[in-house]
């Protein structure tokens, strides 16, 4: 569910960065759908290799036992990205070292290209996906971690195909107001972790937290 919540409220950062790109193969003059889906499930797939790797690590006894300081942790390093501490560039080395090598791999693929040019995106120096991956980390299982980042790219495409169909007729006020609608929605994922990780802490503590009727449901 965070992973889609995600995907949904940080579309506005998605249409910032990959919505130019998405133009290059689907414009009025251009409307190659097999490269936007190609691309989409290049891109996704990513996302899911990505967070099953990120959910194993997940999975050591260490991160499970504790479980609840990173649930805070995942809150704050989300927080830090929405208010522009940790900022794309951070991440910009795994786009040098990975997905450029995809890009010049699938040069060679012809038609499929354009899901490798998906998969070399997924590398894109993107705060975003961080965030995405970083509610991977707290899931129950390495494929639980996937599939995250499967509702996580799925939740990003309304907003990447609302830009390539038709973003420019869009009034800039109303594109503004919903920007700052998704990041507000953005937010409350934040609270969301924060409370159920320090409720978890605190369950640790108090036995009138640990034992009250709402710990098993708020600490499932």
């Amino acid at each position: 569910m965070y992973g889609l919540l995600l995907g949904f409220t940080g579309s506005w950062h998605c249409v910032v960065m990959c919505g130019p790109i998405l133009s290059f193969f689907f414009n009025e003059g251009n409307k190659n759908y097999w490269a936007l889906v190609l691309y989409h499930l290049g891109r996704i797939s990513i996302y899911a290799l990505l967070g099953y790797l990120v959910a194993l690590l997940g999975t050591i006894g260490l991160f499970t036992r504790y479980w609840y300081i990173y649930l805070v942790l995942v809150a704050l390093f989300i927080a830090l990205l929405l208010i522009g501490i940790i900022k794309d560039q951070n991440f910009s080395f795994l786009h040098q070292v990975i997905g450029q090598r995809i890009y010049f791999f699938g040069k060679k693929t012809g038609k499929f290209k354009f899901l490798f040019f998906g998969m070399g995106n997924g590398f894109l120096p993107c705060g975003l996906v961080m965030a995405g991956l970083s509610t991977s980390l707290i899931q129950s299982s390495s494929l639980n971690g996937a599939i995250n980042m499967i509702y996580f790219g799925l939740g990003t495409i309304p907003a990447l195909l609302f830009t390539i169909l038709g973003f420019n007729k869009v009034n800039h006020h109303k594109h503004f107001f919903a920007n700052k609608l998704l990041k507000f929605i953005s937010w409350i994922v934040v609270f969301a972790l924060l409370f159920q990780g320090i409720w978890g802490i605190l369950a640790q503590i108090f036995d009138v937290v640990k034992y009250h009727p709402l710990t098993p449901i708020i600490c499932h």
